[in-house]
């Protein structure tokens, strides 16, 4: 507690005071996105029931939030070269107030295609918020401490997580086969309450002041096309972009394991055990990112990266190899280890890129989508073929493609040093 109570410290002292409300504000807006990632998550079962949706069905919706997400990556990183960050998020607010509204047609009037529309502009507004928050937190104090303060912002997205659990556990409970009357009382004027919510935060948000970096523009006389070129030019950034498409791949296959592995693991367990089991590697990765956070005070991000990725992927292979319930603990255990990869890759991606920052932020955005939107499929496939241990095989070249980026990492900064 006390690391992290430290790398809070840090991380605010490497803010302006004048601006250490934007500061507070986009922090927080990392707890929303989680928050949002849960209902989303908790509530798309649910609405699949009600729609009677077949299992590939399912599997469609899932790849066309995740698609829609990673494509686009891109356009919400043009937009905020030209508007700033700030505009970015108060923009990617308002379209993902949206999402919630639209789940009340969808259930009244029993409309498929407003459940459709639904998945589509929440995925938008991730995808602006997501390429306007990260760098935003990246870019707002001194490079020395980029990754950290990445790693202590993020770590407010799984408490959103956990946050989002608990809140939606009395609407799962509904009944999804209510007459529309009872069900416009109990499930979806709720979700119209939640978007207007999210709108209101749009508008708190517009009257903070942010600090110059998160109203700036790019120089017009320099093309994001010419941008992209020089990014994907770049051996070292090509490197972080897979990385985080294949992070992505691995907590999909990891987390999409759990309730299969619990049942097949455990004697007499219920699909009410697995959600405990899969709540406790929630919780776990939560507490993994503050840690992480606190021991990069002391240690090198680079350094911690390799050590978490190299023991994600020893337990990820013991949990293929063991089975029963010490399998198991090894494959909640990878959740902890997990926990700091992301914001550390992108923020070691993105921190010396300059100008440039927005566009590299739609890139890395756009690599983690297509990881997410391949996720699912390859989950579905690996399961039809064959169990939930076979599954757990599937992180283990996506950790070996991380510790390869990481390699080129600390050739570069050794570069550098010399």
């Amino acid at each position: 507690m006390t690391g992290s109570v430290a790398a809070q410290t840090l991380a605010l002292e490497s803010t302006p005071k004048n601006h250490a409300l934007a500061y507070i504000a986009t922090i927080g807006l990392f707890a929303v996105w989680g928050l949002a990632q849960w209902t989303y998550n908790s509530i798309a079962p649910q609405f699949t029931q009600f729609f009677q949706l077949s299992p590939s069905q399912t599997t469609a919706t899932q790849v066309l939030m995740n698609l829609t997400y990673c494509l686009l990556a891109v356009p919400a990183a043009l937009s905020h070269r030209k508007v700033g960050y700030k505009l970015g998020v108060i923009f990617a607010l308002s379209i993902f107030s949206l999402g919630p509204i639209l789940l009340y047609p969808s259930i009244t009037q029993h409309g498929i295609l407003f459940f459709l529309g639904s998945i589509i502009v929440i995925a938008a507004g991730w995808a602006w918020l997501e390429t306007s928050i990260n760098p935003l937190i990246v870019e707002q104090g001194a490079r020395e401490t980029a990754v950290r303060r990445l790693n202590f912002a993020q770590s407010f997205y799984p408490l959103g997580l956990l946050v989002g659990y608990f809140a939606c556990q009395w609407l799962i409970q509904s009944n999804f086969h209510l007459a529309v009357g009872e069900m416009v009382q109990t499930v979806a004027r709720p979700f119209v309450w939640v978007g207007l919510a999210v709108l209101l935060l749009a508008f708190l948000i517009d009257k903070i002041k942010f600090p110059p970096i998160g109203l700036e523009r790019a120089d017009k006389n320099v093309s994001a096309q010419a941008e992209f070129r020089t990014l994907l030019s770049r051996a070292e950034f090509r490197l972080g972009a897979a990385a985080l498409c294949a992070l992505t791949i691995a907590q999909c296959a990891t987390w999409g394991a759990t309730y299969s592995y619990v049942l097949q693991a455990l004697p007499n367990a219920t699909y009410l055990i697995a959600g405990k089991v899969f709540l406790a590697s929630c919780i776990l990765f939560t507490i993994g990112r503050f840690a992480s956070t606190a021991l990069m005070v002391r240690i090198d991000s680079n350094r911690l990266l390799v050590w978490f990725t190299a023991i994600s992927l020893i337990v990820t292979l013991a949990a293929a190899s063991l089975g029963g319930t010490l399998g198991l603990a090894c494959l909640v255990s990878a959740s902890f280890f997990m926990s700091p990869m992301y914001a550390t890759i992108f923020g070691s991606a993105i921190r010396d890129l300059g100008s440039m920052t927005k566009s590299g932020s739609g890139l890395l955005v756009l690599a983690s989508g297509a990881g997410a939107a391949l996720g699912p499929l390859l989950v579905q496939h690996v399961m039809d073929l064959s169990n939930a241990r076979a599954l757990t095989l599937l992180p283990a070249p996506c950790f070996v493609v991380i510790l390869a980026y990481t390699v080129a990492v600390r050739r570069a900064q050794k570069q550098q040093q010399a």
